[in-house]
């Protein structure tokens, strides 16, 4: 079984999210499919603290398009002003990890030692990455859903 997945992955209580927007509710959690693996949104973010600040920088640098997966993660930040959240992405073929990108967001500051970048899978990264979830009130593998993703 292959998967290749990317959510925006918000606590319900954080907002009003329209309920237009393709989402999924699960154990008080929404979680927003995207189509992109936003490899590069992430690994940018490296440079920042403050996501606001980067926010800024990612709509002045970047060239938006119709149908532009980075406009709609930016659009959907700002307009339901979230500014606690995780970012990711994960992909595997015949059940073989194969990438695994992260970012984690509390209280408007970007968690820089949750960045995960890098198409380099391992276990030591994705331990990490569970440890944030935890942090993050995830106490559940999402990914493992894929009846629902």
């Amino acid at each position: 079984m292959s998967q290749d997945i990317t959510c925006l992955i918000i606590k319900e209580d954080a907002g009003i999210i329209n309920k237009s927007i393709n989402q999924i509710r699960l154990d008080g959690f929404i979680f927003i499919k995207f189509k992109d693996d936003f490899k590069t949104f992430i690994k940018n973010a490296r440079d920042f603290d403050e996501l606001g600040v980067y926010l800024d920088y990612v709509k002045s640098r970047h060239d938006f398009k119709e149908d532009d997966t980075v406009q709609d993660l930016v659009r959907s930040i700002e307009e339901y002003k979230v500014d606690t959240f995780i970012l990711e992405h994960y992909c595997e073929f015949g059940d073989i990890p194969v990438c695994h990108f992260f970012m984690m967001v509390s209280d408007g500051k970007i968690i820089n030692e949750s960045l995960v970048f890098d198409d380099e899978f391992s276990e030591k990264k994705y331990s990490s990455v569970q440890d944030y979830h935890f942090q993050y009130g995830l106490d559940f593998n999402w990914l493992l859903r894929t009846d629902l993703f």
